[in-house]
């Protein structure tokens, strides 16, 4: 079955798949595709989000799902827990980030942009960042890999992310991921020592610089 993935490498949505299939080895299995027109877009998948999934037809939405779905398909090598705690810990740090981390983002990167910011809107969306860093930090093991000793979901979800957390704060005068040390040092460590990892960190870091050039 031929699989396309409709890929932009600056959305932590589509880098989390990303770094996902290369470390399953599918870079040959499903091919990466760039985003079409926005209106084009949301004639193959209405929610207009990225990414996407092309399954032959069928186009899957939604990266989570989409990941469970290449998880299913290609089970080996499993880049779930190896045990019922293990999967659940691997959830927990995706949750995290869907829950805490993107609607902080998602505020602060609508204010990073604005001609008048708003001090309440900053406050509320780094508190949220907060929160879910202090969680995430809470739960880590002190390796370069958030649990399992090894590359999982939980990574694959956290490196985009964190990947945000890193600068977004010090646009408003805060500390990179807000003083969370030992989320810094994960994230650190996966970069450097995770080829995979390092390569998606580094193709966000040029489409960010690119977007913000074409911004001026």
């Amino acid at each position: 079955m031929a699989l396309t993935l409709y890929n932009n490498n600056l959305s932590p949505y589509a880098s989390r798949n990303r770094l996902q299939l290369r470390a399953k080895g599918l870079e040959n299995e499903i091919a990466l595709t760039p985003r079409p027109d926005v209106e084009i877009y949301r004639t193959i998948t209405p929610t207009a989000k990225m990414p996407a999934l092309d399954v032959g037809g069928f186009v899957l939405p939604e990266s989570e799902t989409i990941a469970e779905y290449i998880e299913e398909i290609y089970p080996q090598p499993s880049l779930h827990g190896r045990d019922a705690l293990g999967r659940a810990k691997v959830r927990l740090f995706a949750r995290f980030v869907d829950v805490y981390l993107t609607p902080g983002f998602n505020i602060l990167f609508a204010q990073a942009s604005a001609k008048e910011r708003d001090p309440k809107k900053i406050e509320e969306g780094l508190a949220m960042l907060a929160e879910g860093l202090g969680y995430i930090d809470h739960y880590l093991s002190d390796s370069a890999y958030a649990t399992e000793g090894r590359l999982t979901l939980a990574d694959c979800a956290l490196v985009p992310a964190l990947f945000y957390a890193n600068l977004i704060p010090t646009m408003f005068g805060g500390k990179p991921f807000l003083g969370h040390d030992k989320v810094q040092r994960y994230y650190g460590r996966i970069t450097s020592e995770d080829a995979h990892a390092k390569r998606v960190a580094e193709e966000m870091g040029v489409a960010l610089q690119e977007w913000m050039a074409s911004q001026r």
